[in-house]
């Protein structure tokens, strides 16, 4: 008999634990956003200020210039000013007080020639639709960096530089228009790689420095200091994204860097990191397939993504859902 009611308990408990899984993590509902076709494209950057969103930059065919506004309220996309500075692949964007900074990034004009390697720096002000040219990022470490916000700052690292993958981070003050360099990073050196922040916590990781890489880090601006996180569990991944809505952090789509017959392989996972937890968990699958190179903002705690390019071709597709 005790048997028995221990067998019950145990079938109680699983089924409590699946119920709050459940509710923790509901399936994903994607829904189709409609856009115009010139708005396809790969390596870009998007950001979202003044509840609405903006795409720009990246390739399409050639490197791309143009800037598209996105208005959730009307689902209306509107072409405004394009970037003043030359076309680029893999810029970094941020938003500090309603002002968007662009800039950094990569002309593919050869992998070792430091005039491919863009450290020019603007900031766009959304309500008039102006560029203005702000201080040049000390470091060549510009292509495929990542970027995040912290108490007004914008924190910068992880770039390709001519002589290679780097460890160096930036700080930059809006108010004064200034950098000044921070500790180095403290994990292996590489690009490719991804960032996200809440505006209170900020995670980094994935990437490449001759391997894929799968590890994950927070960073404390307050300290200077990183701590190391539980690793993604897959075997790491490059050219990925990664957002936070809603106090939640996510990493999603990107490849596995390897040859077709020894494992390399594009995703289409979006994987969630629990603070709380320090573990992860997958809560979906975009429609449309593996991709890297993707764009994603976030509006009004909905996630828009999409975009980028598989194997054969440049997708023009974007999606949204509300994690």
């Amino acid at each position: 008999m005790q048997k028995h009611i221990s067998i019950i308990t145990l079938f109680v408990l699983l089924f409590v634990s699946c119920e709050k899984e459940t509710i923790i993590y509901p399936e994903n509902v994607f829904v189709a956003v409609e856009h115009p076709s010139a708005i396809a494209r790969a390596c870009g950057t998007a950001f979202s200020v003044n509840n609405k969103a903006y795409v720009t930059l990246g390739r399409n065919g050639g490197l791309l210039k143009d800037c598209w506004e996105f208005d959730p309220s009307t689902e209306i996309w509107s072409k405004k000013q394009d970037f003043p500075g030359v076309g680029r692949v893999f810029p970094i964007s941020a938003v500090v007080d309603n002002k968007v900074f662009v800039g950094l990034g990569y002309n593919n004009g050869g992998v070792y020639k430091e005039a491919s390697y863009l450290r020019d720096f603007w900031m766009y002000e959304a309500s008039t639709d102006q560029w203005i040219p702000k201080a040049d990022f000390p470091s060549q470490s510009t292509n495929h960096a990542v970027s995040f916000v912290y108490d007004g700052e914008i924190y910068v690292l992880h770039g390709f530089r001519p002589g290679g993958f780097s460890f160096d981070c930036w700080k930059y003050n809006p108010g004064t228009d200034s950098w000044i360099q921070l500790s180095d990073f403290p994990g292996d050196f590489r690009s490719c790689a991804v960032g996200c922040s809440d505006g209170v916590k900020y995670f980094t990781g994935t990437g490449y420095d001759t391997s894929n890489k799968n590890d994950w880090w927070e960073y404390f601006p307050a300290t200077d200091e990183w701590k190391k996180k539980r690793s993604m569990p897959d075997a790491g991944r490059i050219n990925a994204l990664s957002f936070s809505a809603e106090n939640r952090f996510f990493v999603s789509t990107g490849r596995h860097f390897a040859g077709a017959h020894t494992g390399g392989h594009l995703k289409s996972d979006i994987m969630e990191f629990d603070v709380v937890k320090n573990d992860w968990k997958k809560v979906g699958t975009i429609p449309g397939g593996g991709r890297e190179n993707a764009i994603s903002f976030v509006l009004q705690n909905k996630v828009y993504i999409g975009f980028g390019e598989n194997e054969n071709e440049l997708l023009n597709d974007l999606w949204s859902f509300e994690p």
